[in-house]
């Protein structure tokens, strides 16, 4: 069922994760088909942790015409795709088997740096976008327990100019110039990360943000109730005035 938490947020709600997975995978499915009837491919941005389990199992069994559909990531640590903690190697198990097996896989990592990494994923995510008429058409978004989502960390004496250049929180209208993806050094999680900016993710045509636990709602309602991007990135996803569409959370307890 849908309903509404306050007036800032469009939420699906289920039982279980179980359930919200299934439900996830099932709109995702939607947005896919609708992408290739109206432009004869769909592209799809995922995130890692533990939570898309349940979508990732739902989704990749399911009939889509996934030659034409180019899956690639939200966000990354940089580590070898053979990692224990690469998100790469989590799709690589959890979703791009079976039928989905057949998608186009684009990934972040690249081998010569992080430096190296974010040019490349840089030009990769401007490649899809330019193949999907300048949008991606599904991007599935988490959120930690710190209010960061993608890879956009809280601001810290490390981060602060790469972060409000991510969010382009000085610029209202987005520039067209700015950049795609970022390299991002947490305060307290582990590893250098690449990830996507606010810009190409909040003009995507539909965005999700898949979370559960009642310990995620409150902070994702403390974060958009507060409005400080800075401190709670997430908040920028749902309060940038040039979002394109409005995301929808998708939320079990």
């Amino acid at each position: 069922m849908t309903v509404q938490w306050t007036d800032k947020f469009n939420t699906v709600v289920e039982e279980s994760a179980e359930l919200l997975g299934q439900r996830l995978a099932e709109d995702v499915k939607s947005c896919i088909e609708s992408a290739i009837e109206h432009r004869g491919a769909a592209s799809l941005m995922v995130s890692g942790g533990s939570t898309p389990y349940p979508f990732f199992a739902a989704l990749k069994g399911m009939k889509i015409d996934w030659q034409k559909v180019t899956i690639g990531l939200v966000d990354e640590r940089y580590l070898e795709p053979d990692h224990a903690d690469s998100n790469e190697r989590l799709l690589r198990e959890h979703l791009l088997v079976g039928p989905a097996a057949a998608a186009k896989f684009v990934g972040m990592y690249k081998e010569g740096g992080v430096t190296e990494a974010v040019r490349a994923s840089e030009q990769a995510a401007g490649q899809i976008l330019q193949t999907h008429g300048g949008k991606f058409d599904m991007v599935v978004l988490g959120m930690g327990g710190d209010a960061h989502t993608a890879s956009l960390f809280p601001a810290h004496d490390g981060n602060r100019e790469q972060l409000r250049q991510a969010l382009q929180l000085d610029n209202a209208a987005l520039s067209p110039d700015a950049a795609l993806c970022c390299h991002m050094v947490p305060a307290e999680a582990p590893y250098n990360r690449i990830s996507l900016t606010l810009g190409p993710i909040i003009q995507s045509r539909n965005v999700a943000l898949h979370i559960t636990g009642e310990s995620k709602r409150q902070v994702l309602v403390n974060a958009v109730q507060s409005a400080d991007p800075m401190a709670t990135p997430v908040a920028a996803v749902f309060t940038h005035p040039n979002r394109a569409a409005e995301p929808v959370v998708y939320w079990s307890a």
